[in-house]
């Protein structure tokens, strides 16, 4: 969406030191910035945004078609000494609560989250074990795309 200014009244006002995304394009083993439907979490967040360019209807950005099967790449350049070297402590939840917009928007889709370890403490366990629960979810354990049995296709 394009940048905008908003003048708001509000009761309240919070401050949040924010972030700032890692630069997949960085990472040319998984293909962002070569294939259309590879994108980042913080666009399949938009993606889902009932605000966001698609009303938050989740679609491929090739082709606005529904996905039909979508994976998760965990600690795509964290826990790497070529990139971050670091957890970012936010991947793993945001993932499954995007593959949760993705069962609930898509009921026949399936879901696969590649991850090295999983990182869900205390309280966010029981979501961990919900999301685990659904069938059309699987976590697979394993670094991507390092296993000879996972192949990058362009769809």
């Amino acid at each position: 969406m394009a940048e905008q200014t908003l003048d708001l009244q509000v009761g309240s006002v919070i401050v949040a030191a924010g972030w700032e995304p890692y630069d997949a394009r960085r990472l040319d083993n998984l293909g962002f910035g070569r294939y259309p439907n590879v994108i980042t979490n913080v666009m399949m967040e938009r993606l889902a945004a009932p605000g966001g360019p698609t009303g938050g209807r989740i679609q491929r950005p090739s082709d606005g078609a529904e996905p039909s099967r979508v994976a998760f790449v965990q600690c795509a350049g964290s826990r790497d000494e070529n990139h971050l070297p670091f957890c970012s402590c936010v991947c793993c939840l945001a993932s499954m609560k995007q593959a949760g917009y993705l069962r609930k928007q898509i009921p026949d889709s399936q879901a696969r989250i590649f991850y090295i370890d999983l990182r869900a403490e205390g309280a966010l366990e029981d979501f961990l074990v919900r999301v685990q629960e659904d069938p059309g979810i699987a976590f697979l354990k394993g670094r991507w795309p390092r296993s000879p049995r996972i192949r990058l296709r362009g769809t």
